[in-house]
């Protein structure tokens, strides 16, 4: 897995090193760090949906579940169906 550097910053959407002579609105790069923020055993996630047809919407869930299991060790995972937290289920890598 390669890594973002948290040292460069995007510019609309070129990118070039932070501390460059250069004013503009920036923004971190997304991405995989090297360190994680959280322990993942203490990491709860949640995927909220909100209902209507969205195409793709699965494969959208099942890769963010598989990303948080594989790569960040986050078993911890739950699926809120339209928005309303009573609805709730746990989404494992065997079942997305």
């Amino acid at each position: 897995m390669s890594f973002s550097e948290p040292d460069m910053v995007m510019e609309n959407t070129i990118t070039h090193w932070k501390g460059e002579d250069r004013p503009c609105a920036a923004y971190r790069r997304s991405g995989p760090y090297p360190h994680l923020a959280f322990e993942p055993d203490e990491v709860r996630a949640a995927i909220v949906t909100c209902g209507g047809i969205c195409p793709g919407l699965n494969d959208v869930v099942r890769k963010i579940v598989l990303t948080l299991h594989y790569n960040y060790g986050v078993d911890n995972i739950y699926g809120i169906r339209n928005g309303e937290f009573f609805e709730f289920f746990i989404l494992t890598r065997f079942f997305v």
